[in-house]
């Protein structure tokens, strides 16, 4: 990071001032030191309002994300609903389709609206797959 470098640069300045033996010299030094350790100051104060800036802008990007993402996972559930539903033998029936279609269009309403509460699901009754 160039604060750290400006740091190293401000610790050499050090080194070199206990050699000096000059009035004018010690006074130079001592004005660089200080416009180095202002300009140390402004670059660690900018690195802050950058790593800030980025922090709100991805946040802000995550949560505009979110509503999308949902959406793809109750599809996504839906998806595997139906696919198991179809692998057991058995299949589901048509109300037990109509049902998970009406969960879908709910589920959706609720990520479109932002509503918090949940969706409340009516147990189904489990078929067992008959085997000959």
């Amino acid at each position: 990071m160039i604060a750290d470098s400006q740091q190293k640069a401000i610790d050499g300045l050090e080194e070199m001032k206990k050699k000096l033996r000059s009035p004018d010299a010690l006074a130079t030094v001592a004005e660089i030191e200080k416009l180095m350790q202002a300009a140390k100051a402004e670059l660690r104060r900018r690195v802050r309002a950058i790593v800030a800036r980025r922090a709100r802008s991805g946040l802000a990007s995550r949560a505009g994300r979110l509503p999308t993402l949902l959406k793809l996972r109750a599809r996504e559930t839906r998806i595997m609903r139906s696919k198991g539903g179809k692998g057991g033998g058995g299949g589901e029936t048509a109300a037990g389709q109509k049902l998970d279609q009406l969960e879908m269009k709910e589920e959706e309403n609720r990520y479109e609206s932002g509503a918090k509460r949940p969706i409340r699901r009516r147990p189904r009754p489990r078929r067992s797959a008959r085997r000959f």
